[in-house]
């Protein structure tokens, strides 16, 4: 369990890994790769499908199960059949031919975990599933509001960075507590973290991470331009774009032109 939530944090953010806890994870790699089944990591983008590998001839019944409930969520037996849980597939085709691998249909949080593949109760497949992190960057005027998909259930902590100065927020359930920059302005709807009034000293980082394990959830850039600031660039990009239009016009005349001249020559050789 301390190699695979270590291994875990050093795949979604390698900078959080000191080299001690670097070099002790490999120390202890060794002894997980030397058991009798196939080890493999599979990184997945959020809600894109992701395969487990597992490439293994299985003459009984094979099943899929995670880890750490022992919840099966897919078997193959040599009874002409596969069948699998809600999010996960696998194919008898591909079964019958040593290909043992599963697929997650859409990989989120909720699935992300160690899973084992055991053909007749003997292990023979080792597969975590990994989130990648969401990676985005969003611009906002003075006074607008922030609304943050968490993707997740599971307890948080979201950090704020700002330019001024930071703060962040607990949410373990329903359960919110935010530092005194943010204890009031953040709210959560749904699975939505939503924080009001913005203001040009939030400009900066929104950084989630699971609270447990300390996994990378998503990283926001956000910018919060004041009113006066936003006109001006918009004010800067109206003149902008009127003084490309003359160039624009005269590109379309000497287009139009040459388009006539090519147009006459390819008759005249007809």
């Amino acid at each position: 369990m301390f190699y695979r939530q270590v291994l875990s944090l050093y795949l979604t953010d390698p900078k959080a890994i000191s080299s001690q806890w670097f070099f002790l994870l490999f120390i202890g790699l060794p002894v997980r790769l030397s058991s009798a089944s196939d080890f493999s990591i599979t990184t997945a983008q959020l809600y894109e499908p992701a395969s487990l590998p597992c490439y293994h001839q299985c003459s009984g019944e094979l099943k899929w199960l995670t880890s750490r409930e022992q919840t099966v969520v897919a078997t193959c037996d040599q009874h002409n059949r596969c069948r699998a849980k809600e999010g996960f597939e696998m194919s008898y085709e591909q079964f019958r031919k040593g290909n043992l691998s599963m697929t997650v249909t859409s990989a989120d949080h909720s699935k992300k975990c160690w899973y084992i593949a055991a053909c007749n109760g003997q292990k023979v497949c080792d597969c975590s599933l990994l989130i990648q992190p969401v990676h985005s960057s969003i611009v906002f005027i003075s006074g607008q509001t922030l609304s943050l998909d968490l993707h997740t259930m599971l307890p948080l902590n979201v950090k704020f960075e700002g330019e001024d100065s930071s703060g962040n927020c607990t949410l373990n359930g329903r359960y919110l507590e935010c530092t005194a920059k943010y204890k009031g302005r953040v709210n959560i709807i749904n699975n939505l973290l939503v924080l009001t009034a913005l203001t040009p000293s939030d400009t900066g980082f929104c950084i989630v991470r699971e609270l447990e394990t300390g996994d990378l959830v998503a990283n926001i850039t956000i910018t919060v331009m004041d009113a006066l600031r936003s006109e001006a660039w918009r004010e800067g990009y109206k003149q902008a774009i009127k003084s490309l239009l003359p160039a624009a016009f005269l590109f379309a005349i000497l287009t139009g032109f040459l388009l006539a001249v090519l147009v006459k020559r390819v008759r005249c050789e007809f």
